[in-house]
């Protein structure tokens, strides 16, 4: 009871986009709140659901944004994005232009994008995993994570090996 609920507050944290500086005072911790006044959503739901429509629209760019995080320091038209690795960063680079389209018309206003690369966005599972109907058997697929060639794929590619039947 006691751990689960610590570990939801902690979820709540990490997926707010609002990390807490311990070393700062109270009064200088970057406030939510005031981050997300004027936005019809709370960040983390505006993100969602650009990331849904992404999935659908342009599956490639979702894999490359759906380890990320978003954040806006409440000042417009700059917004961050926060991307596990440069190859992520490379990616998104691509489509920028799109991805600024698509999270100017869910918030509302204009919306110019910065890219950084952070490689804690890793940690922080900010997006609802999926079950698209795929389906292992036998797991038989497991042990061929011990292959290098495969290894470096997962570490890129985060997810799971299936055997085809």
């Amino acid at each position: 009871g006691k751990w689960v609920s610590r570990l939801e507050r902690l979820e709540r944290r990490l997926t707010s986009g609002v990390i807490e500086n311990p070393r700062l005072p109270v009064s200088e911790q970057p406030s939510q709140k005031a981050s997300e006044e004027g936005l019809s959503l709370p960040i983390s739901e505006l993100w969602e659901k650009v990331l849904g429509s992404l999935r659908k629209e342009r599956p490639a760019l979702f894999g490359y944004l759906e380890k990320s995080r978003l954040e806006w320091n409440g000042k417009d038209p700059e917004w961050q994005i926060f991307l596990p690795s440069s190859f992520h960063k490379i990616g998104v680079q691509r489509h920028l232009a799109l991805v600024e389209g698509k999270i100017s018309e869910v918030a509302g206003r204009s919306v110019r994008l910065l890219l950084q690369v952070d490689p804690s966005v890793n940690l922080a599972k900010n997006h609802a995993v999926v079950d698209e109907g795929w389906e292992d058997p036998q797991g038989a697929a497991a042990g061929e994570a011990n292959d290098p060639e495969l290894k470096k794929v997962l570490d890129i590619f985060p997810g799971k090996i299936h055997k085809r039947q």
